[in-house]
């Protein structure tokens, strides 16, 4: 009878223990998320009213190194033209998830966002790093059927980069407000 109590006694405490790390982890998974809402979710709501505003100065000021890398000045005002001109501005967003890393001092968050624009929803992904006491936009996904729509070639079906004015498959413009590319100079002198 008191190897059957002891037996019990074990299971019950393991249970208890089991029970208070699940706790401790959802208490910490509720603080990355309440850290997230608090501290993070600013710089995105900051960035899409700068972009909504047509300030894209502003909004290039907030993204980091990386993305700067990546695309000047002018290829980032076209690239989030063209997102703002198939989206519409935003209306009003949820966080869907929070991640934050830290690595070799390093200090990385991924915000998820379900957004919903003027023109139709669209899930955002907001790569950000933290550089001193503020965080940098690394990069900025928009996925969205509207954003597909926007870069596939209506001629040929190839999928472009945001702000291409003719389809890099075929040549032709992407637009109708686009005009034709300028002929070759050989044949213009036919």
């Amino acid at each position: 009878m008191a190897d059957e109590k002891k037996g019990r006694g074990c299971f019950f405490y393991g249970c208890l223990v089991s029970l208070g790390v699940f706790g401790l982890i959802m208490a910490a998974l509720a603080g990355v998320y309440l850290y997230g809402t608090r501290s993070l979710t600013p710089y995105p709501e900051k960035f899409l009213s700068l972009v909504d505003s047509g300030d894209f100065k502003g909004a290039y000021d907030m993204v980091g190194d990386g993305w700067k890398k990546q695309m000047t000045l002018e290829q980032f005002t076209e690239f989030e033209k063209s997102m703002k001109d198939a989206l519409g501005p935003c209306q009003s967003k949820t966080m869907d998830g929070v991640a934050i890393n830290s690595n070799n001092g390093v200090t990385t968050a991924k915000l998820v966002f379900g957004a919903n624009f003027a023109k139709g929803p669209a899930k955002l992904t907001f790569n950000m790093e933290k550089q001193g006491d503020e965080w940098k936009i690394q990069g900025l996904n928009y996925q969205s059927p509207l954003v597909a729509q926007k870069l596939t070639c209506p001629h040929c079906g190839a999928i472009n980069n945001p702000g291409s004015k003719f389809c890099a498959s075929c040549g032709k413009a992407l637009t109708a407000e686009s005009p034709n590319p300028p002929a070759p100079a050989e044949e213009a002198d036919k």
